[in-house]
């Protein structure tokens, strides 16, 4: 909210919400589309083979950071320094293990075992595009309470008899 009791989210704000919230439902669908409803297992090339597994390493690695960073490492600070004062919050890598995710689900042959890792894979990320889209969302409708709580606050009340 700014200074005047005013939402900071404007139309175009909200049409970047609806395009990624689009896009973080395609993902899953994208990665069981792919593992569970399709034949795809066909031959693949070594290069094929090795490409497909670098790339869900990669997103295996970028998950974990951002769990790292979202909640161990939070939790680490406070065990160590008894609370968070002075803790210094570093973001993970936003987006990174979704789009890995939806690119390992196109080179590793189709498998419901694979595919339900995958979809684990980017329901459990913190720093994926879903959890943006939650985040936005919180965001807006928690500034639309503070606003709300802010207008009954300040309507004065009359004395009851």
């Amino acid at each position: 909210m700014d200074a005047r009791g005013k939402n900071n989210f404007s139309f175009s704000d909200m049409l970047f919400v609806v395009g990624i919230t689009v896009v973080a439902v395609l993902i899953p669908v994208f990665v069981a589309r792919i593992h569970f409803f399709s034949s795809l297992a066909g031959d693949r090339s070594p290069i094929q083979w090795i490409v497909a597994i670098l790339v869900a390493l990669l997103a295996v690695f970028f998950v974990g950071f951002n769990l790292y960073t979202s909640f161990f490492r939070p939790w680490m600070y406070r065990r160590t320094h008894g609370d968070y004062n002075g803790y210094q919050n570093v973001s993970g890598a936003p987006a990174l293990g979704s789009i890995l995710i939806a690119i390992a689900a196109l080179f590793l042959p189709s498998s419901p075992w694979i595919g339900g890792v995958l979809l684990a894979l980017y329901f459990i990320d913190p720093g994926g595009i879903h959890f943006f889209v939650f985040a936005m969302v919180r965001d807006y409708f928690t500034d639309e309470q503070k606003r709300h709580n802010k207008s009954e606050m300040a309507t004065p009340r009359k004395p009851s008899d």
